[in-house]
């Protein structure tokens, strides 16, 4: 019975594990995307002040970069890699715990 749940509990940390790596992996290509958005902007920016006939300014296109900026990191979800962070924590601390009373009940 106690393998049982050690396997249980060890999948259980897998699985957070890939989880996290995943949650990263997803962010950093966000980000990445996000990078390349901005470089973009900001040669179009360097180019001139207007945009066709709206006649916008090069400091009102820089403010919408920033807050695309603003908005990127307040979408990035980054709360649920924090709450899988600690899942992982907490599986770990039952798996040793099961993997330490296994060991007493074998002594």
């Amino acid at each position: 019975m106690t393998i049982r749940i050690q396997e249980i509990a060890e999948h259980q940390v897998k699985y957070f594990e890939e989880q996290a790596l995943d949650q990263i992996e997803t962010l950093a290509k966000r980000l990445e995307e996000k990078a390349q958005e901005l470089r973009k902007k900001k040669e179009d920016i360097a180019e001139g002040d207007d945009i066709g006939e709206l006649r916008i300014s090069q400091e009102e296109r820089i403010s919408w970069a920033v807050n695309d900026v603003e908005n990127l990191l307040r979408n990035l979800n980054i709360s649920q890699l924090v709450t899988t962070t600690y899942k992982l924590g907490k599986a770990k601390i039952e798996l040793k715990n099961i993997e330490k009373n296994g060991e007493e009940q074998e002594s």
